[in-house]
């Protein structure tokens, strides 16, 4: 009985053990089907975004989504709302998504552009015109950041008597002129605009044969006149020409001409216009305006073997032509009223524009275009078109030569002038004003500014009538002519001097102000500080380059005198001159600046001739030179060997006595420019000499006499 007690106790014991494992078993496979490891991830790290823009999560939870909560750390910067965020203001902040006990962030930015809502339509930004009774249908949206977005928008039309608009849909119910307004709401933001709105009459003006014609004025060259073919729809029906007229009409008389009655136009001149033309139903009143584009070109005549313009002088910039030079062939009826409008160099298979003001050509860029010499050019006016021949030069060598030039002493007066290339030269008695003698002269110039002129005189004069001699623009222009081997300087004072000249003078011995004016008047004691206040006139008489005598003339008298002379001088930028009064000199600067001038003495300038010795001992007489007053040079002037001549400038270092000279020339002669020597005053003669090796010349040394 005890052991099967034993015996049952054990199979219990069994029966429990496998009892208990097969439950632990079960347990342990139960729990594992049901638990779950919590998770949460978002599809952005970083989110950029505009002021007013908003972001919608992709959230992904091993769960529902409504079961996370959101947050962020700056809600001034931005807010979040079930997973959208919306930019508030420009600024950083971090977004916070919580699942459970699981967390996942992004980082927001926010910038602030200036970006502002804007309302875009299909009706673009012009007006927008609709007929009576006829509808558009209006489409729009609002866009931030060039997206669309879904903002509230409101359409209204100003005036409801003139139009409505409904579900987009704008209708015209009378003629007139109103707007649509818009606005628009999203994310705090706020936008208006309003499109303009035409409601008109359904009247209708078209052209069967086009609304743009290009006529000629005259009908040699093309089409001189056209007709127009009106097609006028009202309602959609076409009306006869019994059914509208013409109440109006407008357009530039100058270009064409239009006939109301005969529709018309014809060209008069060259130009575009527009021909705006107003009709008018007869049916029901209504009136439509329309637009006509006319172009008028003119006719052009090739009249180069018959018309010659002459030269045209680029140095100049510019070159005033007049128009009966051009149209030669027309009347003075004909030309009334008419300008230069256009020319165009037509010489080579590229036409050249050059500009043109008030007739006047410019003719500042010739050159770099590359029209000189005979040239062909298509000169235009309103009416007409003519090709004439031009002959276009760099320079007029004889520009700055023609005038009136005086001798250094005063006594005779030269008067050069060309005239249809006719060069003159005339030579009066200044003290009698009698012709003295009278020729032709002509010119072999190095350069526009400098060169060598030969007069030929039909009666002597100083026992000559065929004289050599220089020129040279210094303003003045200085017109050296050769008599004998002895040099008579000649000077002509141009408008630009006197314009130098112009200014206020003070003394500095004398209260007197002095005041010489551009135009060759003067004041005398300006400001009246003596009780001597008068004006006049002045004349400047050079006798070198920058120096000469000013005579001043007044209509009354002055301490008993009607006019003071004295002597002026100039540095090249500054004046002044002395005058006598009473017996003593007064002396003048301009501007109260003292003037000073390292002017080489008078008593050196001249003709030189050179004569040396050879290597072989023969000796000769090879060039000559010609140093002017002001210290200006021209090389080999005398014997006119082209090869040699050319200008400069010399130097003198030491006394009146004695010392060294420099001769500095504008083109090198065996490659030198320099040329150095001694000179010295030759008490015997009374003449300058100086001693120079000229390289090349084939002398060991030459000297150079003065020629007096």
């Amino acid at each position: 009985m005890k052991n099967l007690t034993i015996r049952k106790r054990l199979f219990l014991f069994s029966v429990l053990t496998v009892m208990l494992l097969c439950f632990t078993v079960a347990g342990v496979g139960y729990i594992s089907a049901k638990s779950t490891d919590v998770s949460i991830t978002l599809d952005k790290k970083l989110v950029a975004l505009e002021k007013g823009e908003s972001y919608t999560f992709n959230v992904t939870v091993n769960g529902s989504a409504d079961e996370v909560v959101w947050d962020i750390t700056d809600e001034t910067v931005a807010k979040i709302e079930k997973g959208t965020v919306t930019a508030l203001k420009e600024g950083n902040a971090v977004v916070t998504a919580k699942f459970k006990d699981k967390t996942a962030r992004c980082q927001i930015k926010v910038s602030d552009n200036g970006l502002v809502l804007s309302i875009v339509t299909n009706a673009g930004n012009e007006k927008l015109n609709i007929l009576v009774g006829d509808s558009f249908d209006l489409s729009y949206e609002a866009r931030y950041n060039n997206k669309t977005v879904p903002a509230e928008i409101s359409v209204k039309v100003l005036n409801s008597e003139i139009a409505s608009v409904s579900e987009g849909k704008v209708t015209g119910k009378t003629v007139g002129s109103t707007q649509i307004v818009f606005e628009a709401e999203w994310n705090g933001m706020k936008s208006f605009d309003v499109l303009d709105l035409g409601v008109v009459y359904n009247l209708i003006a078209d052209y069967a044969n086009g609304s743009y014609f290009k006529l000629y004025n005259d009908s040699r060259a093309g089409v001189k006149t056209v007709k127009l073919s009106p097609v006028i729809l009202e309602n959609g029906k076409k009306l006869t020409s019994e059914q509208f007229e013409i109440s109006g009409a407008d357009y530039d008389e100058s270009i064409i001409t239009f006939n109301s009655n005969t529709f018309v136009v014809t060209g008069l001149s060259k130009g575009k216009t527009d021909l705006g033309i107003v009709y008018k139903s007869k049916v029901t009143g209504n009136t439509v305006a329309s637009v006509v584009e006319v172009e008028v070109d003119l006719y052009t005549e090739d009249k180069s073997s018959s018309i010659n313009l002459g030269k045209v002088y680029v140095d100049d910039g510019s070159f005033e032509i007049d128009l009966k030079d051009v149209f030669a062939d027309l009347t003075s009826k004909q030309l009334e009223g008419l300008s230069i409008i256009g020319i165009t160099d037509v010489t080579s298979d590229f036409p050249v524009k050059i500009s043109v003001e008030n007739n006047v050509a410019n003719t500042s860029s010739f050159i770099s275009a590359g029209i000189i010499g005979d040239r062909l050019w298509e000169i235009q006016c309103e009416k007409y078109s003519y090709i004439v021949k031009v002959n276009v030069n760099e320079y007029d060598k004889y520009k700055n030569l023609v005038g009136e030039y005086v001798s250094s002493n005063n006594d005779y007066k030269y008067v050069l002038t060309n005239e249809n290339d006719e060069r003159k030269i005339a030579i009066y008695s200044v003290s009698t004003g009698s012709l003295v003698s009278d020729g032709t002269f002509e010119i072999h110039d190095d350069n526009k500014n400098n060169g060598r002129i030969l007069v030929n005189l039909k009666t002597s004069f100083y026992g000559e009538k065929e004289i050599y001699g220089l020129y040279m623009n210094r303003n003045p222009m200085r017109l050296s002519l050769c008599f004998g081997g002895k040099y008579n300087d000649l000077y002509s004072l141009s408008a630009a001097s006197y314009d130098k000249a112009s200014g206020s003078y003070s003394s500095n011995n004398w209260l007197v102000n002095i005041k010489l004016n551009a135009d060759k008047t003067c004041e005398f004691d300006v400001g009246n500080k003596v009780g001597l206040n008068q004006t006049g006139t002045y004349v400047l008489t050079p006798s070198g380059i920058n120096a000469g005598t000013i005579t001043m003339t007044f209509g009354k008298a002055i301490l008993g005198v009607t006019s003071f002379d004295g002597k002026y001088s100039t540095d090249g930028q500054k004046y002044s001159f002395s005058i006598k009064v009473s017996g003593k000199s007064y002396y003048f600067t301009q501007n109260g600046e003292t003037s000073t001038s390292d002017a080489i003495t008078e008593a050196f300038g001249g003709g030189y001739s050179s004569f040396g010795t050879t290597a072989n001992g023969q000796s000769g007489n090879w060039l000559t030179l010609y140093l002017g007053t002001d210290g200006t040079v021209y090389f080999d002037t005398y014997y006119y060997r082209d090869e040699l001549a050319t200008t400069g400038t010399y130097v003198l270092n030491g006394d009146k006595n004695s010392g060294t000279i420099i001769v500095d020339i504008g083109k090198a002669y065996c490659g030198f420019k320099r040329f150095e020597g001694t000179y010295e005053f030759d008490e015997t003669t009374g003449k300058y000499v100086f001693d120079m090796y000229v390289y090349g010349s084939g002398y060991d040394n030459l000297r150079f006499t003065q020629m007096k």
